[in-house]
């Protein structure tokens, strides 16, 4: 239970920051640069579907994205299921997706994502982010979350972090966790440490010992006792 318990036992004044975060928060100006796959394919910009259910939300990402040089918006979408039809009929880089839609949440949206032949990094962007929600998003294998009271160009930054291959996670207050882990059995709260800390299920199932049916078993567990509280929340 080591990691689990550098997250729930750490000092409550410091915050936590798993190893696979991409700081998301300062300005493109003024953060390091990111490695992405344009310094590969430097003519192709990265591709992009947004997924919110507001088309003025939308829209006005859409506007934002268009005048990134480096970025390309295939698509819009203002529920889960066209955002999974326009998927598989494109080949994308990174959605954006927020988590209230109508019919499936944004965290199914990941979950479906996930499972196409070429699934794309998948981006929640939400004005509710929460501890919480960061787990439940990691839990679906999101590839990142970000609150949409960050600055614009925050958002360009994860979304060319992301279509690196890396995450973004927001830094975690002990506290939250402390609370979250509260919730959660002995087990759950160890595999939670685990995803938190950017590992994989199979290298989750390889250090305990199990198959990867009951960790995924398992993952969707949690994810539903978390629904619960974002529902209430």
């Amino acid at each position: 239970m080591a990691i689990a318990q550098a997250v729930w036992q750490a000092p409550v004044n410091q915050p936590y920051h798993p190893r696979t975060v991409v700081s998301t928060y300062t300005s493109q100006s003024s953060a390091p640069a990111v490695r992405h796959r344009l310094a590969a394919a430097p003519s192709r910009p990265i591709r992009v579907l947004v997924a919110d259910d507001h088309p003025a939300v939308g829209a006005s990402i859409t506007r934002l994205l268009d005048e990134q040089p480096d970025m390309a918006v295939l698509g819009t979408a203002t529920s889960a299921g066209a955002a999974v039809s326009q998927a598989q009929g494109v080949e994308l880089d990174v959605v954006v997706c927020d988590y209230y839609l109508p019919g499936q949440d944004g965290l199914s949206l990941v979950a479906a994502l996930k499972q196409l032949v070429r699934p794309p990094a998948a981006l929640l962007y939400s004005a509710y982010a929460c501890p919480e929600m960061t787990v439940a998003a990691l839990l679906v294998g999101a590839d990142g979350i970000l609150s949409k009271s960050t600055p614009a160009d925050a958002l360009c930054n994860a979304i060319r972090a992301v279509a690196d291959g890396r995450k973004v996670i927001p830094p975690l207050l002990p506290s939250a966790m402390l609370a979250l882990g509260a919730r959660l059995d002995a087990d759950d709260a160890r595999l939670c440490g685990m995803l938190i800390d950017g590992a994989t299920r199979s290298e989750i199932a390889a250090r305990l010992g199990i198959s990867e049916a009951w960790i995924e078993a398992r993952c969707w567990a949690i994810l539903e006792r978390l629904r619960c509280t974002l529902r209430r929340g």
